[in-house]
């Protein structure tokens, strides 16, 4: 556990693991939660975390860049007026993920499964480099990107809202983008802009109410559309 009025930031500009603990991480700082100001790469202003850490963050007044060396767990991270940066080596799960502006999250191997992202003024970027992004409720007041070398899948089988943007809705996957169960479809919230791309899946959607198809391409697949609107 590590609290401070101010910043909480790895010392060196490196890509080595800073934090290593048999249980949680609670982190709770006044400003940023990162790594050097001047950082490039590799370690690009990230605190580093062990492969296989749980971790609880919180900053009320800046932002979050976080490293998991290996698979990373997000139990409940919240920038509430700055933006939430994570990259991970392995799985991402994300249970609670809250951002007063911008949502990142990049899993250069293994797949990122989301519970509730929420980025409040700006955009979600979801980017599973190797695997599959697994959607619970992400919400953004600007843009949501999700991009998957494999699916891009609803995790629960209901028509219950996916995906809430306040823009576009950016989908590119490898496989298919559609739902778990019988009905199989990954949920847009009324009015939702969606443009998806799959390479060698199919797509399946639903609107839960009116819904723009702006550019829906299943190159090697069937697109599926159902809208309340």
């Amino acid at each position: 556990t590590i609290d401070a009025s101010g910043v909480i930031r790895d010392g060196t500009d490196d890509a080595v693991v800073d934090l290593t603990a048999g249980g949680t991480i609670t982190l709770t700082a006044g400003g940023n939660i990162d790594g050097p100001i001047d950082s490039v790469a590799p370690d690009d202003g990230k605190l580093d975390l062990a492969a296989g850490s749980d971790v609880t963050a919180r900053s009320t007044a800046g932002n979050i860049a976080l490293r998991g060396l290996g698979a990373l767990t997000l139990t409940d991270v919240q920038a509430t007026v700055g933006s939430v940066d994570v990259m991970a080596a392995g799985l991402i799960t994300a249970t609670k993920v809250e951002a007063g502006v911008n949502a990142t999250l990049n899993a250069t191997a293994g797949d990122i499964t989301s519970g509730t992202i929420t980025a409040t003024a700006g955009a979600v970027d979801i980017d599973a480099d190797a695997g599959d992004v697994i959607v619970g409720a992400i919400t953004a007041g600007t843009n949501i990107t999700i991009d998957a070398s494999g699916v891009i899948r609803d995790g629960t089988d209901d028509a219950v809202v996916d995906l809430t943007a306040g823009g576009t809705i950016t989908l590119t996957a490898g496989g298919n983008i559609d739902g778990v169960g019988a009905d199989g479809r990954l949920d847009l919230a009324a009015s939702s802009d969606v443009t998806a791309t799959s390479t060698a899946g199919n797509i399946a959607l639903r609107g839960l109410g009116a819904l723009t198809l702006t550019d829906v391409q299943a190159t090697a697949g069937s697109v599926d559309v159902m809208a309340a609107g």
